[in-house]
């Protein structure tokens, strides 16, 4: 039997943030609400302070994983939602993080991997731009 698996990645930089970007422990405690929001398991968390600036934090999730790296000398961030559940809404989960960083511009690419074909095969890879 062939089986098909959409895998969705949200990669979003945000522009001009106003909220807390040297706060990992704060960025890693909404990156984990918003995966159990929306139905992940969570597997694990981690985080790192760089000397002087920046995080990067991640929540890895049985279905994959939310990463966010900040920049707060640019007020710039990067956020990646990368889940395999298509149940779940990435966009809802990409909502708490957006209320905490609180961008002035936002740059959305989301990708749908399509893997499967009976021999674990990637099958191909969709891409575009969001407005949200």
């Amino acid at each position: 039997m062939n089986s098909h698996e959409a895998i969705t990645q949200l990669n979003i930089d945000c522009y001009g943030c106003k909220g807390d970007l040297n706060n990992k422990d704060r960025i890693v405690q909404i990156a984990e609400r918003a995966a159990k929001q929306v139905g992940a398991t969570v597997l694990g968390k981690g985080s790192v302070s760089y000397p002087g600036r920046g995080i990067t934090a991640v929540i890895f999730l049985a279905e994959s994983h939310i990463l966010v790296s900040t920049y707060p000398e640019y007020q710039y961030a990067i956020v990646e939602i990368f889940m395999c559940n298509s149940q779940a809404d990435h966009h809802e989960c990409w909502s708490g993080l957006y209320d905490y960083l609180q961008p002035a511009r936002i740059s959305v690419n989301q990708d749908v991997h399509y893997v499967g074909n009976g021999n674990g095969l990637a099958l191909h890879k969709a891409s575009r731009n969001l407005d949200l």
